[in-house]
């Protein structure tokens, strides 16, 4: 395996997670990881977060907030638009039913998205977005690369939580 920064996209293609790690490893430290809320507007007009974080140089892309059951990603296009369709200056679009797969395709980077072991359910918090094996397996069919296990301040998350959440999503997603 090569090391992450001097991969192409069509290498990473079909990366496994020990051809993934190694291939991180192997950059000694010099991986940029960016990572970008999906429901955020985008801070260039008509170019999504994903892409200018890319464009800037980030080998990986971690989507925050990200629903694995209603997915979106705003400054994309909307799964079923008509490519040709203009928006005007300054209209976002909510990039309704785009995935971690059409970021990784639209970027050629690795795509994680974070996903957080809430012990005691937050009012609005979505199910899609917590750490469970039903999600993990979700996500990989969605084109994630890797899932990130995050606790967000005041969402009671702790180190067990993460713990049990990790074991129990990596049973099902190897």
């Amino acid at each position: 395996m090569k090391r992450l920064i001097d991969c192409n996209a069509s290498d990473l293609q079909a990366v496994n997670a020990v051809e993934l790690k190694q291939s991180i490893q192997l950059c000694e430290g010099r991986v940029i990881a960016a990572e970008f809320i999906t429901s955020a507007s985008p801070l260039i007009d008509k170019l999504s977060n994903a892409e200018l974080a890319a464009a800037f140089g980030a080998d990986i892309l971690v989507l925050n907030v990200y629903d694995v059951n209603a997915p979106r990603i705003n400054g994309m296009l909307p799964l079923n638009a008509d490519p040709a369709l203009s928006l005007s200056f300054g209209q976002v679009s909510d990039g309704s039913g785009r995935t971690l797969r059409d970021v990784r395709e639209w970027t050629g980077r690795l795509v994680g998205l974070n996903l957080e072991p809430v012990e005691t359910p937050i009012p609005g918090m979505a199910e899609g977005r917590l750490a469970t094996p039903q999600n993990a397996i979700k996500a990989a069919e969605q084109g994630a690369n890797m899932i990130m296990v995050t606790g967000n301040p005041g969402t009671g998350v702790t180190m067990q939580g993460i713990a049990r959440a990790v074991r129990a999503m990596k049973a099902v997603t190897h």
